[in-house]
Order: structure tokens, then sequence, then C-alpha cells
């Protein structure tokens, strides 16, 4: 009877401590309600120019579309702490056109990352990434 006792307490202690243990890390970020919910979108991105994996002479100038939840004021671009500067222009469909430039073009043969951050209307954060390589004209991997 109390090795019976003992083990089915032993069960709830146990459950006891995974929810908490559970609630904590909701508690450090480990899911955000908001984003979870189905009534939360983020923004889509499309039309990157340059596009993903593209090889490019260098990187200065890009241009993307973002649909038509997003919250203009909330588009940026970064690369290597470098923010982009943007005009902006809403399409007949409600999309917006993004086009932008860095103050510094990246002439250095490299990969690159963009970072493209935004949130929608509803307040939605959006986070979308790509990478692009930049290889000077006339410098190849023989070199």
């Amino acid at each position: 009877m109390n090795k019976k006792l003992f083990r089915n307490g032993s069960r709830v202690v146990l459950l006891f401590l995974i929810a908490a243990l559970t609630n904590a890390a909701y508690a450090y970020g480990g899911s955000s309600s908001r984003a979870q919910s189905s009534s939360c979108k983020t923004v889509r991105i499309s039309e990157e120019n340059p596009a993903p994996k593209a090889i490019i002479p260098e990187l200065s100038k890009f241009s993307f579309v973002a649909s038509s939840d997003a919250r203009e004021s909330s588009i940026a671009v970064k690369i290597r702490g470098q923010e982009g500067e943007l005009t902006i222009t809403q399409q007949p469909n409600k999309s917006y056109l993004v086009k932008g430039h860095f103050p510094e073009p990246i002439t250095e043969a490299q990969y690159v990352r963009i970072d493209i951050l935004s949130e929608s209307v509803q307040g939605c954060p959006s986070h979308h990434h790509y990478l692009v390589q930049v290889e000077p004209e006339g410098q190849s991997d023989e070199e």
C-alpha cells in the first residue's frame, strides 16, 4: 500500500514539475501567442532583386515587394550594420514596391545576407532574409 501511494505521489509531483518548467519556458520567449495565433499573418516578401543566391558584381541597390498587410513605416532592410535607404510605393493591388540602396556598396568578394524586417498591420513581426554572392567582375577562383 505504501509503495503504491509513493508511486502515485511521485507521478503527481513529476507532472507538476513538468507543468512548471513548461510555463517557465514560455515566460522566457518559448512561444508567442501573437505569433501562434491564426489571425496573425506575417508579411510576405516576393520579387527580391537581386534574387536569392544570385551572383552579382556588387551590392548597392535592391528591390522587393511586400504584401499588402505590411505596415509601411515598419519596413527596413539591413546588411552588416548598414541600413538601406528606402523608397516605398504602394501598388494598385495594395502591396508595397520597396526600392533602396546602401550608403556604401559592397564590392569585395563575399556572401552577403540581406535582412528584411517588417511588421504586419496586426502587429505581427516578420523577418525575411536571404543570401547573395558578391563576385566582382574580372575576379575568378583561379587567382
